[in-house]
């Protein structure tokens, strides 16, 4: 489970260097689940210093992970909090929750995958999906959140990338951008309007790249916008580090 970050790699200038942002860890009681759910949430630079509201990323683990994953191997904040620093993504706020089914995952559990293989139906029930509202009114409270309508985008990787087109159909114009990275999608996932601008990452190599195909030729059949972005490998964190640091290039510039 260690990662280990060494020279060669393409972007690994974003990958280390002190954080100039900062990371706050919470605990969110879902009123839908009556259970609480933990969230780390990233506020860019010179956030305390003013009193400007920012539009909000949130970002999803896929099976074997939890609020931690992209702060750990995805290194989220400490890229986004670079490429803020080399003014290629606009600042904003990153919002990394737990996602899982009854947020079952403890932080230091390790066989993550294996219960949430077993788990796999209750990721259908849409248990996350359905205390989101309460959860960005949370955090709205807390943090200085441009309204929804416009001031939000959501991305995941794997079965979080299914939840987020999940979010996306279920709260009607609540996000101008979906993030997709090695999505697992099917007939369900569709969208069932064109307010969304979809960016999807997939490599020649994923064990689930038919998906995202059939996903891509179903958005195209309905006009739905969307970028493609092909890579080689497969389902790995190589590849989903990448995705992140090209997607919230195209964040909110408009």
């Amino acid at each position: 489970m260690s990662v280990f970050i060494i020279n060669g790699t393409p972007q690994i200038s974003l990958y280390v260097g002190e954080l100039r942002g900062r990371l706050d860890t919470l605990s969110f009681q879902s009123p839908t689940e009556l259970k609480p759910r933990r969230i780390i949430v990233y506020t860019p630079p010179l956030y305390d210093q003013s009193r400007e509201k920012y539009q909000v990323l949130y970002l999803l683990h896929g099976l074997n992970g939890n609020e931690t994953a992209w702060l750990d191997r995805g290194r989220a904040a400490q890229s986004l909090d670079n490429l803020i620093a080399l003014r290629k993504a606009k600042p904003m706020i990153l919002v990394m929750p737990d996602a899982n089914p009854e947020a079952l995952i403890d932080t230091k559990d390790n066989l993550s995958l294996m219960k949430n293989i077993f788990l796999y139906p209750a990721w259908n029930q849409l248990e996350f999906e359905k205390c989101f509202p309460a959860m960005d009114d949370f955090l709205s409270g807390l943090y200085r959140f441009t309204p929804r309508l416009g001031g939000r985008a959501v991305a995941g990787l794997s079965a979080g990338a299914k939840q987020s087109c999940n979010l996306t159909n279920m709260y009607d114009s609540t996000f101008t951008s979906v993030g997709l990275f090695s999505p697992v999608v099917g007939r369900k996932q569709m969208p069932e309007s064109n307010f969304s601008k979809y960016w999807i990452g997939g490599g020649v190599g994923d064990l689930f790249h038919h998906r995202i195909n059939k996903f891509r030729k179903k958005l195209q059949r309905k006009h739905i916008p969307y970028t493609m972005y092909n890579t080689v490998g497969g389902h790995t964190w190589r590849n989903w580090r990448l995705y992140f640091t090209e997607y919230v290039q195209t964040l909110f510039w408009n």
